[in-house]
């Protein structure tokens, strides 16, 4: 597997470079302190975290990593996931969206909606071993962050 903390460097330095984006109701410096204890969690094989976007119509998942929007890790190998947890913070709702690749090909959750007070929820990614995960969160106002844990 790639090196899962390159992933989170690259969480950090987008949130970095977009602050948090018109964090009304959440103390930027939480959000931030919540990003980092995300990053320097060692619970699962990779972890994936970023800034919450406001949804768009026209957003495709290769047009938001590239924005820098959505977290991408490709496994060297196939990785046989047992979980994969969504949780975010900094926000009442979000809707989740986690992407996988598998020998079937490219496969996506859509919009789960997450309840951000109620912790993480497992999103259900199949038995067969992914090649490559990504994750992004939204949120109607574009408030708080996401963090994906794969096991």
């Amino acid at each position: 597997m790639k090196k899962t903390s390159a992933a989170v460097v690259v969480a950090i330095a987008a949130l970095a470079l977009t602050g948090c984006s018109a964090s009304q109701s959440t103390d930027d410096g939480a959000v931030q302190r919540w990003l980092e204890e995300r990053a320097e969690s060692t619970a699962g094989a990779a972890q994936l975290s970023g800034l919450a976007v406001k949804p768009d119509d026209q957003r495709t998942l290769d047009g938001a990593i590239a924005a820098g929007q959505a977290v991408r890790i490709d496994f060297e190998s196939p990785q046989d996931v047992t979980s994969v947890q969504f949780e975010c913070f900094g926000a009442e709702t979000m809707d989740a969206g986690v992407y996988y690749e598998s020998g079937s090909g490219q496969v996506g959750t859509g919009a789960t909606d997450v309840r951000c007070a109620d912790g993480p929820i497992t999103i259900d990614v199949g038995r067969e071993p992914l090649s490559a995960i990504a994750a992004d969160g939204t949120n109607a106002e574009g408030l708080g962050a996401w963090s994906v844990t794969v096991r």
